[in-house]
């Protein structure tokens, strides 16, 4: 996911890290380099066959960034 975010990105942290069956969840805590947008925590579920990723889905409540993206594109 942070990669995938690219330079935004300025801080990363793994909260907790589990697996379910062929489910593994990543609980991350991530800031990014946005002006009023804080500290924001998101869930990544992928879903591993024979050991390669065959799903991702990255979950987080993105209210925080909604005005920060609208100021940033005005």
């Amino acid at each position: 996911m942070a990669r995938e975010a690219g330079q935004a990105v300025t801080s990363f942290e793994v909260r907790r890290q589990f697996i379910d069956g062929k489910t593994a969840c990543t609980i991350v805590d991530w800031e990014m380099a946005l002006p009023g947008l804080g500290r924001m925590t998101a869930a990544e579920l992928l879903e591993v066959e024979d050991g390669v990723i065959v799903r991702g889905e990255l979950i987080y409540d993105a209210e925080a960034l909604r005005p920060v993206m609208a100021q940033s594109s005005a």
